[in-house]
């Protein structure tokens, strides 16, 4: 039985929603500095970058990971872009945390592969699942940079 690790809808959603206030805050600054721009030219840099966030979200980090067996295979929308073979393999991972962002790297074999759409508990969970298969060689960074 394959197990799935996909990008949670929460975290799919709050980029669709936060994508048109950026585009809005970008086309304000921008109005604030081209003040002799007509008004549709800031309209067209908002509208530009809620897009460009709406594209990032749906393409770029659409992510998911199945381990079945031995084999883990990572996917890119349904596109397999690798598969690795776990017993033997040498794995680690880097969690850096901080108010407005998360960094998640898994290292498997000498490949890096962001894992941040997934967030870092579901990535925790399959993290495990991962050490269960490759055993105990294993690396763990986990840096915390909240600041007050």
């Amino acid at each position: 039985m394959a197990k799935k690790y996909k990008r949670s809808i929460a975290h799919m959603l709050v980029s669709f929603v936060s994508a048109p206030f950026a585009g809005f805050a970008l086309a304000m600054l921008a109005s604030y500095f081209l003040k002799d721009v007509a008004d549709y030219v800031y309209y067209a840099i908002g509208g530009a970058v809620c897009l460009l966030i709406w594209f990032i979200t749906l393409f770029s980090e659409n992510i998911s990971f199945e381990i079945e067996g031995t084999k883990l295979r990572y996917y890119k929308g349904s596109k397999l872009l690798k598969e690795y073979e776990l017993e033997g393999a040498e794995i680690g991972y880097n969690i850096k945390q901080s108010r407005s962002t998360d960094r998640v790297n898994l290292y498997i074999n000498g490949d890096t592969i962001d894992c941040a759409p997934l967030g870092i508990g579901k990535f925790e969970s399959m993290y495990a699942d991962l050490e269960d298969i490759a055993g105990p060689k294993v690396q763990k960074v986990v840096v915390n940079s909240q600041t007050k």
